[in-house]
């Protein structure tokens, strides 16, 4: 089918709902009723709710025994994201909430421990209230069969049934969680356009069983394949691939290009444009790690110029406006490189006109009057005849807004760097990471074929290597000592692990030209103290903490250690460690050892090390090549040389001042 067929049927069959069309009428279908096993009749409706996505409404009655059911299936896309509503009932009115519950969406209610998993129920458009009879519907379904079979399990069930009763009093606070990965479910807020303090509505991204579940399959990465290195060539040319429309789902293009914004970072700008529908979206994901601090940008709006200045709004993001007392979270907008002003009208099609309980029979006088207001009151802002504060905050760091006036600040505008707190690092997934780097497969041979062994790379708080290191979120003090093990699995008696070359980089990628060594082979770094290299199936050293020049200002300096691996014959790294001990011969190369002596090499990286600043002179690493120690010996040497001169300059000049006191003497004793 030709996508502008696809199109047409699409939009003939799903149709928006509205109660003047005469022609939008349910299909009836003769169908067999389950209880009574007589004919009944379903009805189909077939439409889509206003902003919000394609639906499938069936109704079955049953004239015989007047059994009814109604269920709702979704008829449009699987959503990027998962979704995942947690709700604090506590008043009556809570009950009232209308909810969009999907087939795949799964029910919890923890303070009962009570859980309807997916696909156990068909999709619903209801209320709390309605959820809650629905279960005790499905649970007293069975209770006379099991009065008569175990009359035990039957009274433990009508006794949890009281209790789901009673939750619709509300006599005590409850959560209720839905969680639904397909990202179809929906749950309504009756404060809209303000922040909903009971809800919270968290994105997610899917797992792979939540893949299989839903049926969708993805492409495995190709391992083989090699990443594209040249960057200035990916920042010149712009990126087309294949994908589909999130409004009518038809095949439509995404162009994606590195752009470098100007007093700010490197971003990714992702645009899709529909030749079908003529619908277009810009999004923007950040080019670089999370930031060590987050930020927060106060702008004073003071004349209608300001809406033409440059935005970019990460996905972390939250936008606040205090005169308003309203509130975007993070993720509801995505990623966007827009204008002030642009913000300002996606916030307000996302609250009044995208606004799915403004269409049909959800929409009240009361929402529908306070959303306009809302609406009039953004327009009016957007005009310049309001004074307010536009607020970015956003815990990663990687929000922009165009300072008019750089490189000189701003005075209408501040920028706030503040230390994230543990909940914001909960919801960015930094408190998951790991202070160890992860496995590295290495592939050596045997006498008995090829075998594949594991290095890991974990950092020990002493020398008993025992407690693993913690490192705060305001960074270890300067000249710690952090203790190195390097381990391997699955290895034979006939391999060691040896340390070719330990160095620490300002980024995670072992191959950033901003370095320091901590050893290369037999030299060490100062500070450095080499324990177990080549010995055994593990290497172990130690050193302190140190911050690099490049983060001099900064309150704390984040670095990544990495280790250059082999797995050597335990003969052939005894050789090797010989060479260290004999001071007059240089260090074998370790690439001339052929067939099973020594592995390929493999580098193994460990997580971020933060550090932060006790003292006003602490212990810095320059960015270098080479070795410390050569650069002391440089240092030293020429320190020497011009202290020499000096005194060497000093001896001219007293020698000098001698024989003129002494020619100025001689004179006068001449003339007298």
């Amino acid at each position: 089918m030709s996508v502008i067929e696809e199109e047409r049927v699409r939009g003939g069959v799903f149709k928006d709902i509205n109660p003047e069309d005469e022609d939008q009428q349910p299909t009836v279908i003769e169908s067999l009723c389950m209880n009574c096993y007589e004919n009944g009749s379903t009805r189909l409706l077939l439409t889509k709710i206003p902003f919000f996505k394609e639906i499938i409404i069936s109704s079955f009655t049953c004239p015989h025994c007047n059994w009814t059911n109604t269920e709702i299936q979704s008829a449009g896309r699987i959503q990027e994201q998962g979704v995942l509503y947690t709700l604090q009932v506590k008043t009556k009115e809570d009950m009232n909430r209308e909810v969009v519950k999907s087939d795949s969406a799964s029910t919890r209610i923890p303070q009962l421990d009570f859980e309807i998993p997916a696909f156990t129920q068909k999709g619903s458009l209801s209320t709390i209230e309605g959820l809650l009879d629905r279960a005790v519907a499905g649970l007293e379904q069975d209770q006379p069969i099991r009065k008569a079979t175990d009359p035990a399990v039957a009274e433990k069930i009508e006794k949890f049934i009281e209790r789901l009763k009673k939750l619709k009093e509300v006599e005590e606070e409850f959560t209720l969680i839905i969680d639904d990965p397909s990202g179809n479910s929906f749950i309504e807020n009756p404060s809209a356009p303000q922040k909903d303090t009971a809800l919270t509505v968290t994105h997610y991204k899917r797992m792979p069983e939540h893949n299989a579940v839903l049926g969708i399959e993805t492409e495995e990465e190709e391992d083989d394949k090699k990443p594209v290195n040249d960057l200035d060539t990916m920042r010149n040319e712009v990126l087309v691939f294949n994908t589909n429309c999130p409004e009518c789902n038809a095949p439509a293009n995404t162009n994606m290009k590195l752009v470098q914004i100007p007093h700010f970072k490197e971003v990714i700008i992702m645009a899709t444009n529909c030749d079908s529908c003529r619908h277009r979206t810009n999004e923007v994901k950040s080019g670089g790690a999370t930031e060590e601090l987050g930020t927060r940008i106060t702008l004073h709006l003071t004349d209608p110029s300001d809406m033409s200045r440059d935005l970019l709004k990460s996905e972390t993001c939250s936008v606040l406006i205090p005169e308003l007392e309203f509130e975007l979270g993070m993720a509801a907008l995505g990623g966007k490189f827009t204008t002030l002003e642009g913000l300002l009208k996606d916030i307000k099609d996302l609250i009044v006109s995208k606004n799915p309980f403004m269409c049909g029979d959800s929409s009240t006088a009361d929402r529908a009057e306070k959303l306009e207001l809302f609406g009039q009151t953004i327009d009016k802002i957007i005009a310049g005849e309001m004074d307010v504060h536009i607020i970015l905050d956003d815990p990663a760091g990687n929000s922009y807004l165009q300072n008019v006036y750089a490189p000189d600040p701003d005075p209408e505008m501040k920028i706030e760097k503040y230390t994230r707190t543990f909940e914001q690092n909960e919801d960015l997934g930094l408190n998951d990471m790991k202070t160890e780097g992860s496995g590295v497969s290495l592939a050596i041979k045997d006498n008995n074929g090829s075998f594949i062994s594991t290095l890991s790379m974990v950092l020990f708080e002493d020398n008993t290597y025992t407690t693993r290191l913690f490192i705060p979120p305001s960074g270890l003090m300067l000249k710690t000592r952090v203790f190195v093990e390097v381990r391997a699995t699955n290895l034979t008696e006939r391999f060691n692990v040896l340390l070719d070359r330990c160095y620490t980089t300002t980024s995670p990628y072992p191959g950033n030209s901003t370095s320091f060594n901590l050893f290369v082979g037999c030299n060490l770094d100062l500070q450095t103290i080499m324990g177990v290299n080549g010995e055994q199936q593990l290497a172990r050293f130690s050193f302190e903490t140190f911050r690099f020049v490049e983060h001099r200002n900064r309150t704390v300096s984040t670095f990544y250690l990495h280790c250059t691996t082999r797995l050597c014959e335990s003969s052939f790294c005894r050789s090797l460690r010989q060479d260290c001990t004999n001071s007059g011969r240089k260090r074998r190369a370790v690439q001339s050892a052929q067939g099973t002596s020594v592995s390929d090499v493999a580098t193994v990286s460990s997580g971020a090390i933060i550090t932060k600043v006790d003292e006003p002179f602490g212990p810095v690493a320059t960015v270098s090549k080479d070795l410390k120690q050569d650069k002391a010996v440089v240092g030293i040497s020429v320190a020497a040389g011009v202290f020499g001169g000096l005194c060497v300059i000093m001896l001219a000049v007293l020698i000098y001042k001698i024989r003129k006191d002494k020619f100025n003497a001689d004179k006068s004793n001449l003339f007298h």
